[in-house]
């Protein structure tokens, strides 16, 4: 297990979870402001109670993409 603090003004208590099922690695959106995943070379993402496959490279952005004070966290699968 692991538990990560977020500041983010937009941040909810319980924002975001990620799994393990089979070989893959899953984020699931809990929040209300959503969740936007920014994986290398690709548009961002912007998820809202939804499920994401995570795949290579790339940041995790709780909240808000463009906010000066969101929460990020940078990710590397594979």
């Amino acid at each position: 297990g692991c538990d990560i603090l977020l500041t983010g003004a937009l941040a909810s208590r319980q924002h975001a979870t990620i799994e393990i099922r089979r070989d893959k690695v899953i984020l699931i959106d809990h929040s209300t402001n959503g969740t936007f995943i920014v994986a290398d070379g690709e548009r961002p993402v912007r998820l809202t109670r939804e499920e994401y496959g995570l795949a290579r490279r790339g940041t995790i952005v709780f909240g808000k993409l463009d906010a000066a004070d969101a929460d990020m966290l940078v990710f590397a699968v594979g």
